[in-house]
């Protein structure tokens, strides 16, 4: 059984996983967001108990968990991106990594670039995110995700995208 890999544990080896950018939703809080994409049926905009899910005007992608070359090879990170084409009132990106030790993930919290937010722009880029190894003998797999937080027209959006686990693992642990 294979988990998601910032989520639980996995079995055998961890494989190149791609993600799709994550939907913005209508709800209070990230864990309220969760539960709605958890009980819609992804056809409609509608939940399984009848409610409509209202989706947000923003789509949230994070990119490739990898070595960074901006920090000489020995830090680790991903890049998060929202994307939309007018205006929002304001849009925030929170995110973390996870190291793979044996069975389980730990996550970790970046040395640099943990959150980043705008206001009254259309995108947000979080590049700079990273975590500095504190070895690079010990070799582990590498994951994160970003929750992103969206106003517009006075409502809040929730989503949460996972990078992709490195492919291969890499000289670096916390």
């Amino acid at each position: 059984m294979t988990q998601d890999p910032v989520g639980g544990d996995l079995e055998g080896a961890v494989v190149d996983i791609e993600f799709e950018p994550a939907v913005f939703v209508r709800a209070d809080s990230f864990e309220e967001a969760e539960r709605i994409l958890a009980d819609a049926d992804g056809v409609s905009a509608q939940s399984s108990s009848g409610d409509v899910v209202r989706y947000g005007p923003c789509l949230l992608e994070a990119q490739g968990t990898h070595l960074r070359q901006s920090g000489n090879c020995s830090t680790v990170g991903f890049k998060a991106y929202t994307k939309r084409t007018v205006p929002v009132t304001s849009i925030s990106h929170t995110l973390y990594l996870r190291e793979k030790r044996l069975l389980t993930w730990k996550k970790v919290t970046p040395t640099v670039g943990g959150s980043n937010k705008n206001y009254g722009a259309s995108s947000l880029k979080s590049i700079g995110m990273s975590y500095t190894c504190t070895s690079k003998t010990t070799k582990r797999w590498w994951s994160g995700a970003v929750q992103g937080k969206m106003v517009y027209k006075g409502k809040e959006y929730y989503a949460t995208a996972y990078a992709r686990v490195t492919s291969d693992i890499v000289p670096c642990s916390s």
